[in-house]
């Protein structure tokens, strides 16, 4: 078999936008999963340069979550199963800067808060 020739399928996770889009929109720069391999020293140093915008933090289950030290204008919460409620609503900016993704639901869920930020 040549691998030029061999035919591939794509499957993407499903995500019904209706279980993910927020009623509102908030004002928050937001990461889910305070690890290191998603980001969380890079968000905490956004954090720091722009400590006039509110931040939130969402514990994740990947890796070590650092939680702290937390600037004045960070809030961490714990894993929710409302993240229309509890973390969409709240974000305006969600920061997705994984090295490694292990579902692509995230980013599905990032197209569709995009999609209602801009309308």
């Amino acid at each position: 078999m040549e691998v030029d020739r061999t035919r591939s399928l794509i499957v993407h996770p499903p995500v019904v936008a209706e279980e993910h889009g927020a009623p509102t929109t908030g004002d928050r720069v937001s990461l889910v999963n305070l690890s290191a391999h998603k980001g969380v020293y890079t968000w905490r140093d956004v954090a720091y340069a722009l400590p006039q915008l509110p931040f939130l933090g969402v514990t994740g289950a990947h890796g070590l979550q650092v939680k702290r030290p937390l600037l004045p204008n960070m809030r961490v919460i714990r894993q929710t199963s409302d993240m229309r409620g509890d973390v969409w609503a709240q974000t305006r900016v969600l920061m997705v800067l994984s090295l490694l993704v292990l579902h692509g639901g995230l980013h599905h869920q990032t197209c569709l808060l995009d999609h209602q930020i801009r309308r």
